[in-house]
């Protein structure tokens, strides 16, 4: 059994923040991100919580990136705003003509 592991608890809280914001910032274009994300952040959090109680040490936490990220999410939902406006109304994006499928009827008639 693992006495102690070192975790990186800056690093993991980034990344789980980068896919929050990530997944704001695209579930206009994509509504499905969310409750991907959502089970991601769940699992994530149970499979770290086991691993940081079982096998860690305590260590002293900073709280600086939390007060970082805090300040980040109105740009955050000023992102999701701006990319949900630009793949709404942006000519090409969600063509009408890209969703049919295109026969060619002399095919058929020989």
């Amino acid at each position: 059994m693992i006495t102690s592991m070192v975790f990186d608890l800056p690093t993991e809280k980034a990344i789980i923040c980068l896919n929050f914001i990530i997944a704001v910032m695209y579930s206009s274009l994509l509504p499905i991100l969310i409750p991907i994300t959502t089970l991601y952040l769940i699992v994530t959090f149970f499979c770290k919580k086991a691993l940081i109680l079982r096998y860690s040490i305590r260590v002293p936490a900073d709280e600086a990136i939390s007060e970082k990220i805090i300040t980040l999410i109105p740009f955050v939902l000023l992102a999701h705003f701006f990319m949900g406006v630009w793949s709404h109304t942006a000519v090409g994006v969600f063509r009408s003509d890209s969703y049919l499928i295109k026969l060619d009827l002399n095919f058929f008639t020989g």
